[in-house]
């Protein structure tokens, strides 16, 4: 099997990748936005000079769904790479679009793992 040309002249493919990317984003930022919420809502159990997330549990939470989501989107965008790779598509585009959520993935991940050593 021969590789298809790389072009980036698919405005259809762009599209949906973009939107697909733009999607998993909005998806572990909701997840991140709800447990946060619960973190506020719980607030008055926290000592007054704590952190705003002082529950172990909320920390873990926190450091490991989003990363989850943005995780199983990464790798969901890579078959997709490779499906339409498969059919003779544009695939360079989808696979831009893993890169970038898992370049988004492995920032959380690393902004977050202070998190999990203080989870007392």
């Amino acid at each position: 099997m021969t590789d298809v040309e790389k072009r980036w002249n698919d405005p259809l493919a762009i599209r949906s990748a973009s939107f697909y990317v733009l999607g998993v984003i909005a998806a572990a930022l909701l997840v991140m936005g709800a447990i946060v919420l619960w973190a506020g809502l719980t607030r008055d159990q926290c000592a007054p000079d704590s952190e705003f997330v002082c529950n172990g549990t909320q920390r873990v939470l926190l450091a490991l769904l989003p990363a989850a989501v943005l995780l199983i989107g990464t790798i969901t965008g890579f078959i997709r790479t490779y499906l339409v790779w498969r059919a003779g598509g544009r695939w360079p585009i989808w696979q831009a679009a893993g890169w970038a959520l898992m370049v988004s993935t492995l920032l959380y991940i690393t902004l977050s793992a202070g998190m999990l050593g203080s989870a007392s």
